[in-house]
């Protein structure tokens, strides 16, 4: 029972987690202040710990869900790192 509502509650966080992504790459993308505003250390740090994790995961835990999970995290830090350096090309920097 407890293992059930853990991970419900594992898989209910991690989808608003990932939701909350999407207004801030929406964001960085179409406004050039708030990208430029943005900190590249702070998208790449929380970028690589979710690579860490989900590397983790897969080859010490064995755990497929949380190693998805974590890479999907990455995988949007990664996007709005992208849309960034896009973002300030824009405006010649």
């Amino acid at each position: 029972m407890l293992t059930s509502i853990a991970w419900f509650g594992f898989i209910f966080c991690s989808g608003l987690r990932l939701a909350s992504y999407m207004p801030q790459l929406r964001r960085i993308a179409v406004d050039s202040a708030i990208a430029s505003s943005t900190s590249y250390p702070a998208w790449g740090l929380w970028t690589c710990t979710n690579m860490s994790t989900s590397l983790y995961a897969l080859v010490s835990l064995n755990d497929r869900w949380l190693a998805l999970v974590a890479a999907a995290y990455a995988a949007c830090g990664l996007t709005a790192i992208v849309l960034k350096a896009l973002r300030r090309g824009d405006r010649g920097q």
